[in-house]
């Protein structure tokens, strides 16, 4: 893994590939509003996130266009889909960007996505409130936002929110994460079967 590695957080409608791994790196809490809260940790990529409990988690096994984290899932039994479920939140790191790419990156995106009405925002995530851009909403079978955030060294591309515009629940959801260096990722993740995710601008 390069030293300087970049940190996205992205809502997108990737391919997940792995397994929900029951009561691993969860914790368990109740807020003010008497609903339980998880706290889901990502040691290999630095990033944890608290959400509610009742959202299911789904580690990857593979990174997906060099990026690397894991998902969230609202489950629905009516869901027809693999997942049995909506994708809520994917977070994970971009091993090959750095903060100073996020401009750029945020501005190809934008021009990949012209016929459609996206925009940029800026926006807080982290207890820390490190500054990040979304971009949104990307068109799809789930809609969702990217967002890009840079912290220390490197990036968190995709806090993918699968919604269609950043509401009250959303921000909630970036001002859950935390970050902290990040571990290493086993060599089965790093393979060369890692996956390409798909193409989430084209509508679904």
């Amino acid at each position: 893994m390069r030293t300087k590695a970049l940190l996205l957080l992205a809502v997108c409608m990737a391919v997940v590939i792995g397994a929900e791994v029951p009561g691993a790196g969860v914790q368990t809490k109740r807020d003010q509003g008497a609903k339980q809260i998880k706290k889901t940790l990502g040691d290999e990529i630095g990033a944890s996130i608290s959400h509610l409990a009742d959202l299911r988690l789904e580690r990857e096994r593979y990174t997906i266009d060099g990026t690397y984290g894991y998902t969230l899932w609202q489950p629905d039994e009516k869901e027809t889909t693999e997942h049995g479920g909506t994708p809520v939140v994917r977070v994970a790191l971009a091993y090959d960007m750095k903060p100073s790419q996020v401009k750029s990156t945020v501005q190809a995106r934008l021009d990949e996505l012209s016929d459609v009405p996206a925009k940029r925002q800026s926006v807080t995530v982290g207890k820390k409130r490190y500054k990040g851009v979304a971009v949104g909403p990307i068109p799809g079978s789930t809609p969702s936002i990217e967002v890009y955030v840079p912290v220390q060294d490197r990036v968190y591309q995709q806090v993918n929110l699968y919604k269609e515009k950043l509401d009250a629940e959303g921000r909630k959801l970036l001002a859950g994460l935390e970050f902290s260096p990040p571990g290493s990722v086993g060599p089965l993740a790093r393979s060369p079967q890692s996956q390409r995710g798909p193409d989430v601008s084209a509508a679904g």
